[in-house]
């Protein structure tokens, strides 16, 4: 029996090794773009290329037919504005998944819509650079315009068109134009011995920690908004004393901690309230009352992640440090050549190189915080 094992599968291998090269040689591909994701068929023998054509023809039919941005049955659904609309077999069969889908979830909310305006705020403030925003917001706008691209891509760019806007914005505000590229020509190529500030607010880099404070402002309202939205899921949910213990404890905790630095009286007697809160509900699923007690206190330690949560959004003032600062060591390199020609070939070529190495750099890294 031993000895058979060895052969058996030497034996397999054998046969398969036969199998697939008899099947390569007439192995045929077909490769193509749908339904948002690329899609790779191989099949060998005969018939194998015909298999294939009804295949792809099959995928087209399906993504016309199932697309809301295409042609088809749930596009013209989507814009019946409520008539009767005439569907097919796969279009009705999605639509009676989705409903089902809903009826399973009893239609979780989707904050998709309100996180997008954030993350596009957020991204102005880590980017915020008029010369950058611009670039971005342009080029966006020019592959719309240009290369006609499928939804899916299409959505991406008209994304970041707004975050090329909002960029602006925050370069207006906080004197980014392409670094200190204004202030750099005024001095250094114009003579003009005090350049103004170009900051419609203030200079990012001379004052790190107000930027700081407002990247932690942005930070906490996210943070709150976020909270919000699950205090009005909780409350549809026909859940409203835990919507109010739950998160609306917290919210008067939060408050009494900001208000403490203003009026401390009045801030610590609201945050009391709120620890209290939490003390004597987040133990209410307990049966026992020494665990009620316990597990409400433990969960005034929720405090710790909320802090952390807190402080992450400082990485916004360390990304726009990290653009605005790298900007201006390219404009003093451009900048060495002095007035003259040099000056200006100097200026360009760390225009060109410089700048467009900064932007990629760090869109990359705006766009993945």
């Amino acid at each position: 029996m031993k000895r058979l094992v060895p052969l058996l599968a030497a034996a397999l291998i054998i046969l398969s090794a036969f199998a697939i090269a008899g099947c390569s040689i007439r192995m045929e591909t077909y490769t193509g773009f749908h339904m948002n994701t690329y899609v790779e068929l191989s099949a060998c023998g005969k018939g194998a290329y015909d298999m294939l054509l009804r295949c792809k023809d099959r995928l087209a039919a399906l993504e016309s037919s199932l697309s809301p941005y295409m042609d088809g049955p749930i596009h013209r659904l989507n814009t019946a504005h409520g008539e009767w609309t005439q569907l097919d077999e796969d279009s009705f069969y999605l639509l009676e998944l989705g409903v089902m889908l809903a009826d399973a979830t009893d239609g979780a909310f989707d904050p998709t819509t309100v996180m997008g305006v954030f993350y596009i705020l957020i991204f102005g403030l880590m980017f915020a650079d008029v010369g950058y925003g611009l670039t971005l917001t342009v080029g966006c706008l020019l592959g719309l315009k240009l290369m006609r691209p499928k939804e899916s891509l299409a959505r991406f760019l008209r994304m970041f068109a707004m975050c090329g806007v909002a960029s602006m914005v925050g370069g207006a505000l906080f004197g980014g134009y392409f670094g200190d590229m204004p202030t750099r020509i005024m001095e250094d190529f114009l003579g003009i011995e005090k350049a103004p500030d170009m900051a419609l607010c203030f200079n990012m880099i001379d004052n790190p920690i107000l930027f700081l404070v407002i990247s932690l402002a942005m930070g906490a309202l996210h943070l709150l908004t976020g909270m919000a939205i699950k205090f009005g899921i909780t409350v549809r949910d026909g859940h409203p004393v835990a919507a109010v213990f739950d998160v609306g404890s917290w919210f008067i905790l939060f408050a009494g901690i900001g208000l403490y630095f203003v009026f401390p009286t009045a801030g610590m007697i609201c945050a009391l309230i709120g620890a209290l809160m939490l003390i004597f509900s987040q133990g209410r699923a307990e049966k026992n009352p020494i665990m009620k007690l316990l597990k409400g206190i433990l969960s005034l330690y929720d405090i710790v992640s909320y802090g952390s949560d807190l402080l992450s959004y400082s990485r916004i003032l360390a990304l726009s440090l990290a653009s605005a600062v790298i900007a201006n060591v390219v404009n003093i390199f451009g900048a060495m050549g002095g007035p003259g020609i040099g000056g200006v070939i100097s200026m360009t070529l760390a225009f060109l190189l410089g700048h467009t190495l900064n932007f990629a750099v760090n869109i990359l890294g705006t766009y993945v915080h």
